[in-house]
C-alpha cells in the first residue's frame, strides 16, 4: 500500500510540476518577451502563450460510485457497496500550433493504468493524424467521454467495442461529417503474467464514418457506421472472449460471458448509429454485430453475436447536449441557469452472447434503466440510475454460477458523483 501511495503522490506532483512549469516556460522558444494567459474553457483550466503557439490543459476527474443490488443472495450475492470508480489525471498539449500530445492515466485502484498516450499532427486542413494509444474509431457511445455519457455506465453492447488501442489513425471532416480510420495493435501493457512468453500482438483495422444530414436551429440528426477487422490478442492462444457487466461495476460478477472460445482466426464488427436531438429532447440508438471466423482446419463452426440499445432523455430545464460534427460526437452539457440542468432518462439495452447452433452459450440479457442527472455546473454532476436486469438461463458466468431454469433477474440502484476539471 505504501508503495502504491508513493506512486500516486509522485504522479500527482509530476502533473503539477509539468503544468505550472510549462506556464513559466511556454515562451522559452521565443525571446521571453511574450506573456502567458491562464483562462478557463467550460470549467477546465487552460494555459495559453500570448503568441498562440502553445496550450496546456489540465484534465482531472473523480467518480464516486455506490450500488445496491436487489438480488437473491441464496442464488447469487452481488455484494452492494461503493468505490472510487475513476480517478484520472490528464495533460493535453498543443505545441507550435499543429503538434498535439496527451497523457492520461487512471489511478483509481492506486495502480497506474494508461488510458491515452499519443502525439498528433493537425497541420493539414480539416485533418488530424495520431500515433500512440487512444480510442479506436468505433461506436458513438464508446467514443463519448465518460465525463459526458448520459448514464452511469455504458450500455450492454459496449462489450464488443474495441476501445483504446495502440495504433496510428487519421481523421478528416467537413461541415457536417467526419471519417476516421486506423491500424491498431493492442492496449498498452498487455502481458502474460503467468508465462511471460513473447507472442505476436493482435491486429485490427478499424474505421468509422458519421454524417449529420440535419444540423441547424438546435436540431441534430446523426447517422454513423463503423467496421472493425480484428485478430485474437497476444498470449490468447487464438481464443476470444466477450463478456458484459450489468451496467454497474461495483460488483465484479459478470454472468454474461462466452468464456474463452478456441480456434479463432479473426472476427468482424459492424456498428450502426443514429441520434436525433431537438432542443431538450435527445434520442440515440446503436446496434453492433460481431461475426467470429474459426480456423479452417479446426472443424469448429463460425458464430455470430449482437447487441444494441436505444435511449431517450429530456432536460426539464431546457438544456441540450452540444454536437461536434467534426468528431461525430456529443459533448459536455453547460447548464444555462444558475441552478444547473436536470435531465430525465430511460434506456433499453440488450446483448445476445448465444449462438446455440455453434455451441456458444454466453447468455442473453436485456436491461431497462431509468435515470436522473443533475448538472450542478459544468464541473459537478449527480447521477442516479435504477436498472432492471433480465437474463436467460445461459447467463451463468460460463458455468461459474447456478441459475434458475428460466434465468436470473434482479434490480440495481446505483449512484455517482462526478467531479471533473
Amino acid at each position: 500500500m505504501k508503495k502504491r501511495f508513493s506512486v500516486l503522490l509522485t504522479l500527482t506532483l509530476a502533473f503539477s510540476f509539468v503544468l505550472f512549469g510549462a506556464a513559466g516556460n511556454m515562451n522559452a522558444a521565443d525571446d521571453g518577451s511574450e506573456t502567458k494567459k491562464i483562462t478557463t474553457d467550460e470549467g477546465v483550466l487552460v494555459l495559453d502563450s500570448e503568441n498562440g503557439k502553445f496550450r496546456y490543459q489540465l484534465d482531472a476527474r473523480l467518480y464516486l460510485d455506490a450500488a445496491y443490488y436487489m438480488d437473491d443472495d441464496e442464488i447469487i450475492d452481488f455484494h452492494s457497496g461503493s468505490e472510487v470508480r475513476r480517478m484520472r489525471f490528464a495533460l493535453k498539449v498543443t505545441m507550435w500550433h499543429n503538434w498535439l500530445a496527451e497523457i492520461d492515466v487512471d489511478v483509481a485502484d492506486l495502480e497506474i493504468d494508461i488510458n491515452d498516450a499519443f502525439i498528433g499532427y493537425s497541420g493539414v486542413e480539416n485533418m488530424l493524424f495520431r500515433v500512440g494509444q487512444f480510442r479506436s474509431p468505433f461506436s458513438l457511445e464508446e467514443l463519448t467521454s465518460s465525463r459526458y455519457i448520459s448514464f452511469i455506465e455504458r450500455a450492454l453492447p459496449n462489450a464488443f467495442a474495441p476501445g483504446r488501442l495502440m495504433g496510428i489513425a487519421a481523421s478528416r471532416w467537413g461541415k457536417n461529417w467526419q471519417a476516421s480510420a486506423g491500424i491498431f495493435a493492442e492496449e498498452a501493457g498487455v502481458i502474460d503474467e503467468e508465462t511471460g512468453e513473447n507472442s505476436d500482438e493482435g491486429f485490427s483495422l478499424i474505421g468509422r464514418f458519421s454524417i449529420a444530414p440535419l444540423l441547424k436551429d438546435n436540431k441534430v440528426f446523426h447517422l454513423g457506421v463503423a467496421y472493425a477487422y480484428r485478430t485474437p490478442e497476444a498470449f490468447s492462444e487464438d481464443r476470444v472472449r466477450f463478456r458484459s457487466y450489468p451496467e454497474s461495476k461495483i460488483s465484479k460478477i459478470r454472468l454474461l460471458t462466452t468464456g474463452k472460445v478456441k480456434y479463432v482466426d479473426h472476427f468482424n464488427l459492424l456498428g450502426l448509429e443514429a441520434a436525433f436531438q431537438a432542443g431538450p429532447f435527445h434520442l440515440q440508438a446503436e446496434y453492433i454485430n460481431t461475426s467470429v471466423s474459426r480456423m479452417a482446419d479446426s472443424g469448429e463452426p463460425n458464430y455470430s453475436l449482437s447487441g444494441g440499445y436505444v435511449f431517450g432523455s429530456f432536460f426539464l430545464t431546457g438544456d441540450s447536449m452540444p454536437y461536434y460534427a467534426d468528431q461525430g460526437e456529443f459533448g459536455r452539457v453547460i447548464p444555462r441557469k444558475k441552478g444547473g440542468a436536470v435531465e430525465l432518462l430511460a434506456r433499453y439495452s440488450w446483448i445476445d452472447l448465444n449462438d446455440l447452433d455453434a455451441g456458444i452459450e454466453g447468455g442473453k440479457g436485456n436491461n431497462f434503466t431509468l435515470g436522473i442527472n443533475w448538472y450542478v455546473n459544468p464541473n459537478v454532476r449527480f447521477m442516479l440510475n435504477y436498472i432492471k436486469v433480465n437474463n436467460d438461463k445461459f447467463a451463468d458466468g460460463d458455468g461459474d454460477w447456478t441459475v434458475p431454469g428460466d434465468g436470473y433477474d434482479y434490480d440495481i440502484l446505483t449512484a455517482r458523483v462526478v467531479i471533473y476539471f
